[in-house]
């Protein structure tokens, strides 16, 4: 090897090494575009903090809700919170039993978070099975109960984008079992058990009202020519089990009076319905169904009046495994079963096994939906809470419902 060569090869090496450098830079640059500068990271928050399940009795009636005590560790605050926005951004996200991601309300909460016990509730009135609070005091209104099962508070440094902290509960225990596939308040709105609202138009009259202690229920009023509609969605569509859950105060029992169902009648003889109900003959509670397997329309009545003018009543009409049953305010009622859609026909029918045919057609609230005005039976009366539950719920869940003002 002469000189020429070393020379080379010094040069090559130094072409390889100037090479290497270039790529680090790009690659620097690249992450630093992506990534943001090394300057910016940075450890996330350490937060020790406690989640716990406290009864508290609201108007006479016991009820679960979350406790959350934060002990010790780096500053912080909450997201959303007022008045305080010293250390890390951190949000609170709460997880139930059945799956639901809630974020709640921390705009009434201020001032150092440490050593102070915090309750989290779902907001008084709201329709929604998603809308909670945060805050150190409970309030004067009614609680809805929670799901039962374990809860589990998760707190996410939205500063380092990461989850710092996830506190399970003990578990609620007295709460109810069962979220409904559908509900919310007539006076207000439906939701999804996802929480994503269900569009509703409504025709008429906008009266809606609160109820006093202890009910304290938002409702709408149905004055003889005011109707919801709410367009056909999976989530109101049943063909195996179901519970139809609704509060009612009927300001008159006579006539015939559509509460709440799905489905369309064609013509006086012809129905296409999934399921609906009605208030009959002085008080009396009617609910019909189209039948896949028998391909029949059939209809029950409750052999005595179950409703009396300007009296808030809880219903629930049940269908589990093919049964079904109707309860008022907690109490079963006997039913007489007939076919067709003509109330008031002498031909009876004995019990038999209801399997419900799905439809295409949208839900009403106060009016059958109809071509024919006649038959419209326009509700006279208020409506609150409304639930639809894809299985018959029990006795005991129905009574818990009806002693907690629920539906």
């Amino acid at each position: 090897m002469n000189s020429i060569e070393n020379e080379n090869a010094v040069t090559h090496v130094i072409a390889v090494i100037l090479l290497v450098i270039l790529a680090i830079g790009i690659a620097m640059v690249l992450q630093s575009a992506l990534m943001g500068n090394a300057s910016d990271l940075r450890k996330s928050a350490f937060i020790a903090s406690k989640a716990d399940v406290k009864q508290v009795i609201q108007f006479g009636v016991p009820v679960e809700v979350l406790t959350w005590m934060p002990k010790e560790g780096d500053t912080f605050h909450l997201v959303g919170q007022k008045g305080y926005a010293g250390g890390s951004p951190v949000l609170l996200k709460v997880r139930s039993p059945d799956g639901r991601i809630i974020t709640p309300d921390a705009s009434g909460i201020s001032g150092e978070l440490y050593g102070r016990t915090f309750y989290i509730y779902p907001v008084p009135g709201s329709p929604s099975q998603c809308e909670y609070i945060i805050s150190d005091t409970l309030p004067f209104d009614r609680l809805k109960p929670l799901v039962k099962g374990n809860w589990a508070i998760q707190l996410i440094d939205t500063y380092a984008n990461i989850l710092i902290s996830s506190d399970a509960s003990p578990g609620v225990k007295s709460g109810t079992s069962a979220t409904p596939t559908a509900g919310g308040t007539a006076g207000a709105a439906l939701y999804r058990s996802d929480c994503s609202p269900l569009g509703a138009t409504l025709h008429g009259a906008n009266i809606t009202g609160n109820t006093t202690a202890p009910m304290n229920m938002t409702y709408r009023t149905f004055n003889g020519n005011t109707f919801l509609q709410i367009p056909d969605d999976p989530t109101l569509t049943f063909t195996g089990d179901l519970t139809l859950s609704v509060w009612i105060q009927p300001f008159t029992i006579n006539g015939y009076q559509q509460i709440i169902g799905k489905g369309n009648q064609i013509s006086n003889s012809v129905e296409n319905k999934n399921y609906d109900s009605y208030i009959v003959n002085n008080g009396k509670l009617y609910f019909e169904w189209d039948d896949r397997v028998a391909n029949a329309h059939y209809h029950i009545i409750t052999n005595d009046p179950v409703y009396q003018e300007n009296t808030w009543a809880y219903t629930a009409i049940t269908i589990q495994g093919g049964t079904l049953k109707v309860y008022v305010n907690g109490v079963e009622k006997p039913v007489t079963y007939y076919p067709g859609n003509n109330i008031g026909t002498t031909e009876t029918i004995a019990a038999r096994p209801v399997n419900l045919k799905s439809d295409n057609e949208d839900m009403t609230v106060g009016r059958q939906n109809t071509g024919i005005a006649s038959n419209y039976f326009y509700l006279n009366g208020n409506i609150g809470d409304v639930s639809l539950y894809n299985r018959g719920l029990t006795q005991g869940e129905i009574q818990y419902n009806y002693d907690s003002y629920i539906s």
